[in-house]
């Protein structure tokens, strides 16, 4: 299972009021490098925080492949609970597909109660694709002469998309059983 890639640089309320050397925050930080919290908050110790600077962090900047909003007010601490609860899923592209639909707390709820089985990657990459393949599962056009050529699968997809059931994403065409 390869693992949601997310990289920060943590900041300090404090420092950054204060405005002292840390107030540019730490050194670009990849999540998957420490194995717990304690490590990660050791290494910010290690780059100079101390702990009272360590009481109100925040994000000052971040390089994912998901989609985050309002990271200023994410802690540490809530950042790699986040990082955790991501990569419980085993199937990453499908994290990254829906964090292209869905806000960061929606994914989460989604991940968090179960309800990711509710969703997979089709396989196709456009939603014109799909409807496709679904026609074509669904019905012999071979039967249908030339009338298989005015099947409009454009007009499908759309309109599935339109109904929330796929949506076309950078990983392909996520669809929700």
């Amino acid at each position: 299972m390869e693992n949601i890639r997310i990289e920060v640089v943590v900041g300090s309320w404090l420092a950054y009021n204060e405005a002292n050397e840390r107030a540019f925050g730490s050194n670009w930080l990849n999540l998957e490098d420490f194995e717990t919290l304690e490590d990660l908050i050791e290494e910010l110790k290690n780059e100079g925080f101390t702990d009272e600077e360590l009481e109100e962090t925040f994000i000052q900047d971040i390089d994912c492949e998901i989609v985050f909003e309002n990271c200023d007010y994410i802690s540490v601490e809530r950042l790699r609970e986040i990082w955790e609860i991501l990569n419980s899923v085993s199937d990453s592209d499908l994290v990254i597909a829906l964090s292209e639909i869905f806000t960061l707390s929606e994914l989460l709820n989604i991940i968090e109660n179960e309800s990711i089985e509710d969703y997979y990657l089709s396989g196709s990459e456009t939603a014109s694709d799909y409807a496709e393949e679904i026609v074509e599962d669904c019905y012999n056009l071979d039967n249908m002469g030339n009338l298989k050529y005015y099947i409009d699968y454009e007009a499908i997809g759309h309109d599935m998309m339109i109904n929330g059931e796929i949506y076309e994403t950078s990983k392909g065409v996520v669809v929700h059983a």
